[in-house]
């Protein structure tokens, strides 16, 4: 299975768990590049103009990943 983690908003705090909790897992991990005009591109295109420029941005990323990969993280973290 592979497993697409966008490389944004919780992405820099959290990754080394999610890395190594889904290679754990036996699972592949794909990662999103880093921001670029790519990204900027598709976040512009894809996400309502009221969102925060760090949404549009994790919607850019996540459409790049979107046939790349079985399924997206996309962490919900409550509290910590």
């Amino acid at each position: 299975m592979k497993v697409g983690i966008p490389r944004a908003l919780l992405y820099y705090k959290y990754n080394p768990f999610f890395e190594t909790f889904y290679s754990e897992l036996g699972c592949e991990i794909i990662e999103s590049p880093e921001t670029n005009k790519v990204i900027l591109d598709y976040a512009s295109k894809y996400c309502v103009d009221e969102a925060c420029l760090p949404i549009k941005i994790f919607h850019g990323h996540v459409y790049y990943l979107k046939d790349k990969c079985d399924m997206i993280l996309v962490p919900r973290i409550m509290r910590v």
